[in-house]
């Protein structure tokens, strides 16, 4: 083969390997946008009636966690659509928002910020696993991780005491 013919067929393959991670993400942020409006819908359900305004809103946002699959080629699919979710009880407030598709071997990542008075608010990463399910770890402002535990009403509940 001729160093022409091979180089050729590198940058077939190169394009090949492009394209296939292109649909990819695209198939990834489709699951994450996916996730993240049955997070809303089941934040909603479990909301209903108990005093707490919820309000679901659906924005652009911008996800840098593309780059980390597509390099510069992710600058087209950086931006989409997905819901982000604000909680009120009086002057307690809460926010589930996006981080983004990738990082942390997730399928997505979001954050729960809650906050119940001046410079108190509580963090806690939400993260989208393989199997659809989201799970919850409280992030402590000394940087100590803790254990991710799979999110329910219980868990959900427990995690947003603060806003009663």
């Amino acid at each position: 083969m001729s160093a022409k013919d091979a180089f050729l067929k590198k940058m077939q393959e190169n394009k090949h390997s492009q394209t296939a991670s292109i649909e990819q993400a695209k198939v990834d942020i489709q699951r994450f946008r996916m996730g993240m409006d049955d997070l809303s819908n089941q934040v909603e359900t479990w909301l209903k009636d108990s005093g707490v305004d919820v309000s679901v809103r659906e924005n652009e946002y911008h996800d840098k966690s593309i780059n980390i699959l597509l390099g510069s080629q992710s600058t087209l699919l950086e931006r989409y659509q997905v819901v982000s979710v604000a909680l009120s009880n009086k002057d307690k407030t809460g926010t589930i928002v996006p981080i983004g598709v990738y990082g942390y071997s997730a399928a997505g990542r979001a954050s729960l910020t809650l906050e119940n008075r001046p410079q108190r608010a509580v963090n806690y990463l939400l993260v989208l696993n393989s199997d659809g399910k989201w799970l919850i770890r409280e992030e402590h402002p000394s940087g100590q991780p803790c254990q991710a535990i799979t999110l329910n009403e219980e868990i959900f509940f427990k995690a947003i005491e603060c806003l009663a």
